[in-house]
């Protein structure tokens, strides 16, 4: 292979496998991001059982929440939203944030 063939190629090359890692890297991110997202339920009882709120209950509620298992905050998301509702309006907390 010639000087020149070799230089010609060079480019070509360096900005191929420039977009290949590209394309790796976005990837990773993109299933970190789905990998940390938050069950719905799980976020509507993070939203009112906060550190602030105050009760064993409210405290079990929350660390459930953060276990991010969409079946069991779906299964308890009535009682902990009920529950951290009632003791904020009770001055149990101010809903600061988790």
């Amino acid at each position: 292979m010639s000087l020149l063939t070799a230089k010609r190629l060079f480019l070509p090359l360096v900005l191929l496998c420039s977009g290949a890692c590209l394309v790796l890297a976005c990837a990773e991110d993109e299933q970190e991001e789905e990998a940390h997202a938050v069950a719905p339920d799980c976020q509507a009882i993070l939203d009112v059982c906060t550190h602030d709120v105050a009760g064993e209950l409210a405290e079990e509620c929350h660390e459930l929440a953060h276990g991010n298992d969409a079946a069991e905050c779906g299964e308890r998301k009535d009682e902990c939203v009920d529950f951290c509702s009632i003791a904020m309006g009770e001055g149990g907390g101010s809903g600061a944030s988790h």
